[in-house]
């Protein structure tokens, strides 16, 4: 073999070498990328999901059997009612109890009790529950009940209220309430809602059921008081200082 078929068969290894090293490399570098998004998937996949807490409140709904005094509480009647599945429940309606629209306990109506769900239960069938609100036959207004957040969020993420000065807000004892509506079990009746979610109203009645609201309201208005003989004083202070 001479030189120049030496040199040519030099250059042909040299340049297979360097092709064979290239796709090596390439290769190399497609399954390290590879690699890398499985990884970055299984992150993506094993990311914590944010838990959806529950409502606060729940509903039962059912027809009235019997209603009877309840001994357990003064004022107090015990109602016998019977879901559209055969289920028995009996509510303990209290003097505290809120009757959202005002109709009469008789036996064969419907009715819909709001109970407070975080609160510990007898163990006992069929079911008692001690209920906060209840609809008495139909209304055509929707209700929610539930703990309102800081930003007036149930906390299910099922509604946002907007209350305006022009929205009625009441204590259960249909006294009117100036206090704060952050962070309280609230009764919302309400009819037009977005879409989104949570959905967004501006409600027709607002409730507070907060058994501390009534006090609420009365330190509000201690407070106004207080204000109002300060700015007097205050006033006063400086008539005398104009008249010296």
């Amino acid at each position: 073999m001479n030189m120049k078929s030496k040199t040519l068969m030099s250059c042909i290894v040299a340049g297979t070498l360097l092709f064979s090293s290239s796709i090596a490399l390439a290769t190399t570098a497609e399954g390290m990328h590879k690699d890398a998004q499985i990884v970055e998937d299984v992150r993506l996949i094993s990311a914590p999901v944010q838990k959806m807490e529950q409502s606060h409140f729940k509903s039962y709904t059912g027809i009235i059997k019997s209603i009877e005094d309840y001994k357990g509480i003064e004022d107090s009647k015990i109602v016998e009612v019977e879901d559209n599945q055969g289920g028995i429940a009996n509510f303990i309606i209290s003097k505290d109890t809120y009757f959202i629209n005002n109709n009469k306990l008789e036996i064969g109506v419907k009715i819909t009790g709001y109970y407070d769900a975080t609160r510990p239960m007898i163990m006992i069938y069929p079911p008692q529950y001690p209920v906060e609100a209840v609809v008495v036959g139909d209304i055509k207004e929707s209700v929610k009940v539930d703990l309102f957040d800081e930003n007036l969020i149930s906390v299910d993420n099922q509604l946002k209220i907007k209350v305006t000065n022009d929205v009625e807000v009441v204590t259960r004892d249909g006294e009117k309430y100036e206090g704060e509506l952050k962070n309280k079990n609230l009764l919302v009746i309400y009819d037009i809602a977005t879409k989104s979610i949570p959905a967004q109203t501006k409600p027709i009645k607002v409730v507070v059921l907060d058994k501390e609201s009534k006090m609420d309201n009365n330190n509000d208005a201690e407070n106004k008081n207080m204000k109002n003989e300060e700015v007097v004083k205050l006033l006063l202070r400086m008539i005398t200082a104009i008249i010296k």
